[in-house]
Protein backbone atom coordinates (compact mmCIF):
# COMPACT_ATOMS: atom_id res chain seq x y z
CA UNK A 1 0.00 0.00 0.00
CA UNK A 2 1.17 4.07 -0.61
CA UNK A 3 1.62 5.82 1.97
CA UNK A 4 2.44 8.81 0.83
CA UNK A 5 2.97 10.53 -2.91
CA UNK A 6 3.82 14.00 -3.58
CA UNK A 7 5.39 15.95 -6.88
CA UNK A 8 8.73 16.15 -6.04
CA UNK A 9 10.76 17.69 -8.45
CA UNK A 10 9.67 19.32 -11.55
CA UNK A 11 11.50 16.64 -14.13
CA UNK A 12 12.12 13.10 -13.93
CA UNK A 13 13.64 11.60 -10.36
CA UNK A 14 16.88 9.89 -11.37
CA UNK A 15 18.39 9.53 -8.06
CA UNK A 16 17.02 8.45 -4.82
CA UNK A 17 19.41 6.89 -1.86
CA UNK A 18 19.37 6.73 1.82
CA UNK A 19 21.55 8.38 4.59
CA UNK A 20 23.24 5.14 6.67
CA UNK A 21 21.52 5.80 9.76
CA UNK A 22 18.09 5.34 7.50
CA UNK A 23 16.58 8.59 8.83
CA UNK A 24 16.97 10.83 5.63
CA UNK A 25 16.55 10.20 1.79
CA UNK A 26 18.02 12.35 -0.93
CA UNK A 27 16.82 12.80 -4.40
CA UNK A 28 18.01 14.10 -7.50
CA UNK A 29 16.26 14.80 -10.77
CA UNK A 30 16.85 16.10 -14.39
CA UNK A 31 15.51 19.25 -13.14
CA UNK A 32 18.54 20.23 -11.40
CA UNK A 33 17.80 19.98 -8.03
CA UNK A 34 17.99 17.82 -5.14
CA UNK A 35 16.08 17.33 -2.01
CA UNK A 36 16.63 15.99 1.13
CA UNK A 37 13.28 14.18 2.85
CA UNK A 38 12.58 12.92 6.19
CA UNK A 39 11.97 9.39 5.85
CA UNK A 40 9.21 8.77 8.73
CA UNK A 41 7.13 11.82 7.16
CA UNK A 42 8.13 12.44 3.99
CA UNK A 43 8.89 16.19 4.35
CA UNK A 44 11.18 17.97 2.81
CA UNK A 45 13.68 19.06 4.80
CA UNK A 46 14.17 22.38 2.43
CA UNK A 47 17.92 22.03 1.87
CA UNK A 48 19.37 24.56 -0.97
CA UNK A 49 22.03 22.62 -2.86
CA UNK A 50 23.67 24.96 -5.49
CA UNK A 51 24.75 24.03 -9.23
CA UNK A 52 23.13 20.07 -8.87
CA UNK A 53 23.19 19.81 -12.27
CA UNK A 54 24.15 16.78 -14.75
CA UNK A 55 23.26 17.15 -18.12
CA UNK A 56 23.22 13.71 -18.47
CA UNK A 57 19.51 12.29 -19.97
CA UNK A 58 20.21 9.18 -18.06
CA UNK A 59 20.31 8.53 -14.30
CA UNK A 60 22.77 9.62 -12.47
CA UNK A 61 23.86 7.92 -9.63
CA UNK A 62 24.81 9.84 -6.41
CA UNK A 63 26.58 8.46 -3.46
CA UNK A 64 26.85 9.61 0.39
CA UNK A 65 29.50 8.63 2.67
CA UNK A 66 29.63 9.73 6.74
CA UNK A 67 27.29 9.79 9.27
CA UNK A 68 25.34 12.52 11.22
CA UNK A 69 25.88 16.21 10.82
CA UNK A 70 29.63 14.88 8.70
CA UNK A 71 27.46 13.24 6.04
CA UNK A 72 28.99 13.90 2.70
CA UNK A 73 26.94 13.69 -0.98
CA UNK A 74 28.75 13.24 -4.07
CA UNK A 75 26.43 14.41 -6.98
CA UNK A 76 27.70 13.25 -10.64
CA UNK A 77 28.20 16.84 -13.16
CA UNK A 78 29.32 17.71 -16.19
CA UNK A 79 32.51 19.34 -14.47
CA UNK A 80 33.02 16.46 -12.02
CA UNK A 81 31.62 15.34 -8.83
CA UNK A 82 30.35 17.63 -7.20
CA UNK A 83 30.65 17.18 -2.97
CA UNK A 84 28.07 18.96 -0.37
CA UNK A 85 27.12 18.77 3.42
CA UNK A 86 24.09 16.81 3.76
CA UNK A 87 22.47 18.66 5.83
CA UNK A 88 23.47 22.39 5.13
CA UNK A 89 23.70 22.16 1.28
CA UNK A 90 27.12 23.77 1.36
CA UNK A 91 29.49 22.88 -1.48
CA UNK A 92 32.76 21.44 -0.59
CA UNK A 93 34.46 20.31 -3.58
CA UNK A 94 34.75 19.67 -7.06
CA UNK A 95 36.77 16.57 -7.56
CA UNK A 96 37.77 16.87 -11.33
CA UNK A 97 39.31 14.16 -13.41
CA UNK A 98 37.35 12.51 -15.81
CA UNK A 99 37.71 13.46 -20.03
CA UNK A 100 33.89 14.58 -19.93
CA UNK A 101 30.65 13.73 -18.28
CA UNK A 102 30.67 12.02 -14.90
CA UNK A 103 27.41 9.47 -15.01
CA UNK A 104 27.90 7.71 -11.41
CA UNK A 105 29.29 7.62 -8.02
CA UNK A 106 29.63 5.27 -5.34
CA UNK A 107 31.16 5.29 -2.19
CA UNK A 108 32.78 2.88 0.55
CA UNK A 109 30.52 1.41 3.54
CA UNK A 110 30.55 4.16 6.82
CA UNK A 111 33.49 2.90 9.04
CA UNK A 112 36.94 3.58 7.93
CA UNK A 113 38.41 5.82 5.05
CA UNK A 114 36.38 6.99 2.96
CA UNK A 115 36.68 5.35 -0.80
CA UNK A 116 35.01 7.24 -3.69
CA UNK A 117 34.67 5.82 -7.15
CA UNK A 118 33.41 8.01 -10.12
CA UNK A 119 32.40 6.74 -13.38
CA UNK A 120 32.46 9.07 -16.97
CA UNK A 121 31.74 9.48 -20.02
CA UNK A 122 35.60 8.49 -20.98
CA UNK A 123 35.45 4.62 -20.14
CA UNK A 124 37.67 5.37 -16.76
CA UNK A 125 36.60 4.78 -13.35
CA UNK A 126 38.29 7.17 -11.43
CA UNK A 127 39.20 6.41 -6.82
CA UNK A 128 39.03 9.53 -4.74
CA UNK A 129 39.81 9.95 -1.48
CA UNK A 130 37.39 13.11 -1.18
CA UNK A 131 37.87 15.87 1.51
Amino acid sequence: RRLAGRAAHGRPVTSLRFVADGSHLISAARDHKMRLWRADTGENVLVHYPDAFNMHKGMKQLALSGRGWLTRVYLPSTDGVVVYSLHTGAKLAVLKGHFGEVLCCAASPPGGDVRLFSGGEDGFVNLWVPP
